[in-house]
């Protein structure tokens, strides 16, 4: 039961994002679909995995798919298990890379 319940908070992470359609883009679309703006940046999710995970448009945040919403949900299980202490993040530029 565990598994379901894990499963469906993560479904629910995803579903929070509002990504309209299912369409795959592997590289950023040229222009948004709902205004036509031409500025669509990449969004990285710390922890989640290295480089993009999806992209949304500049002006109205709409949002699409890089991946299957399968592996979507997949990134997003694995970013929701990350800790960063917070408390730390003051002093980090002076202290030596670990």
């Amino acid at each position: 039961m565990a598994g379901t319940e894990e499963q469906s908070r993560h479904n629910e992470i995803f579903e929070k994002l509002e990504f309209r359609g299912t369409k795959r883009f592997k590289e950023a679309p040229k222009e948004c679909n709902c205004c036509g703006c031409t500025d669509i940046v990449g969004i990285e999710l710390i922890g989640a995995k290295k480089g993009v995970l999806y992209w949304e448009c500049s002006r109205c945040q709409e949002k699409y798919l890089r991946y299957t919403k399968v592996t979507t949900i997949k990134y997003l299980k694995i970013a929701s298990e990350l800790w960063i202490d917070l408390g730390g993040l003051e002093n980090i530029c002076e202290e030596l890379p670990n």
